[in-house]
């Protein structure tokens, strides 16, 4: 029997979950109702699939290093594949909104938890 420490558990964000296609982050920045609450802004808008799907943009203009966009928008997933409500057929795209040298993980998902109350999504 492998000890607990020996087994991983895979915790993924699959594909269907994901927004990767440059013409579905153009027309849900386009067309798509938003949220805003600092650092973030959460644009949104019903897909007419059998799950929500993310995007996120966190620019090198907000933040300049690779690992500290990398960080935040693995912050992101992790808060949106965590929560089991959000079987609401909506795409989100989640963008960091301003400038921070060092985003703090408890300000950027006590945001994105405050953003998701007011988008009814709780």
């Amino acid at each position: 029997m492998p000890c607990e420490a020996s087994v991983k558990k895979k915790f993924k964000f699959n594909r269907e979950l994901r927004i990767q296609a440059q013409d579905d982050f153009q027309n849900i920045f386009r067309s798509a109702k938003r949220v805003y609450l600092p650092p973030l802004v959460i644009h949104y808008q019903p897909n007419g699939l059998a799950n929500s799907r993310l995007g996120l943009s966190v620019s090198k203009k907000r933040l300049r290093a690779a690992t500290q966009r990398n960080k935040v928008k693995r912050w992101l997933r992790e808060a949106f594949r965590t929560r089991p409500a959000l079987s609401h057929q909506f795409d989100f795209v989640v963008k960091l909104s301003f400038h921070e040298d060092k985003p703090e993980f408890k300000s950027v998902t006590a945001a994105l938890e405050k953003l998701w109350r007011k988008l009814n999504v709780s």
